[in-house]
């Protein structure tokens, strides 16, 4: 005997996790870093399409380069990021669900140098 369920609405609560951290390297010389949008599981959510945001979390000077992505199945590569000034920084990476309008759980980088420093 077949039996039918029906289940009500569900949502699972995504955050965000840098898989790639952004390296060291030259002031205004290009760096790169990956940021995933996960669920609760830790998998990668396939269907999530809107942006994320970076900025920068800790350190002096300007970053720029494209600040904001647009996730491809749940993945945003940042890849022509700069900061200005030497020293060291962490980057925090935001984003809101465009379907919902959930805020994500952010993230901060791991720390990493600019222009030699540790």
């Amino acid at each position: 005997m077949a039996v039918q369920v029906t289940s009500s609405s569900f949502s699972v609560q995504a955050f965000l996790a840098f898989t790639t951290q952004p390296t060291g390297g030259q002031p205004n010389t290009a760096f790169s870093c990956v940021v995933k949008v996960r669920d609760t599981h830790g998998t990668t959510c396939p269907n999530y399409t809107g942006n994320v945001i970076i900025s920068k979390a800790s350190g002096t000077g300007a970053l720029s380069g494209t600040l904001t992505i647009a996730c491809v199945a749940g993945v945003a590569t940042f890849s022509n990021l700069l900061i200005d000034t030497a020293g060291t920084f962490t980057l925090n990476a935001a984003a809101t669900d465009p379907t919902t309008g959930t805020v994500l759980t952010a993230v901060t980088s791991n720390s990493f140098a600019i222009g030699g420093y540790v």
